[in-house]
């Protein structure tokens, strides 16, 4: 692997990490509180459902509709184009993590709220999509660099 290649996964990776390490960082803390300390000041003790369905569309928007959405808008932006720039598809893939981040962020809230089993498991399921699909691995990157055949420099 070359030079280029090895900046642009980091470049990617450290991003990534910057989204989603305080979003996860703050729930584990959150959740070891609540486990270790039952009845926590902060905790929702019944909260309204239409407040749990809120946070489960509004996951559902941010782990697949709209960086889906944002994915088809760049695929017609760039369709007529030979090729894509490097910094075009390092912008897309930065724009594409960050759209996916508050996915994690609504699973503290959703929490708070104590809900029942279905939903929590629910949300729980929409941010470790949004955790697992959107992780820029080297397979991936490469794979979405030939897919929009990015120039190599």
């Amino acid at each position: 692997m070359n030079q280029a290649k090895q900046g642009i996964q980091k470049i990617l990776l450290n991003h990534y990490l910057i989204l989603h390490l305080p979003g996860a960082g703050a729930f584990a803390v959150l959740y070891t509180l609540h486990k270790t300390l039952p009845g926590m000041y902060f905790m929702v003790r019944e909260a309204p459902s239409w407040t749990i369905i809120a946070i489960l569309v509004l996951q559902g928007i941010f782990a697949v509709a709209l960086p889906l959405w944002y994915r088809i808008h760049f695929v017609n932006r760039i369709k007529t184009s030979k090729r894509t720039s490097m910094q075009a598809f390092l912008q897309f893939e930065k724009r594409f993590l960050t759209l996916a981040a508050p996915s994690l962020y609504l699973l503290i809230p959703g929490y708070m709220m104590s809900p029942s089993q279905g939903p929590f498991a629910a949300m729980v399921l929409f941010a470790l999509y949004s955790l697992y699909f959107y992780f820029p691995s080297h397979k991936r990157t490469l794979a979405e660099k030939k897919l929009f055949r990015v120039e190599e420099k």
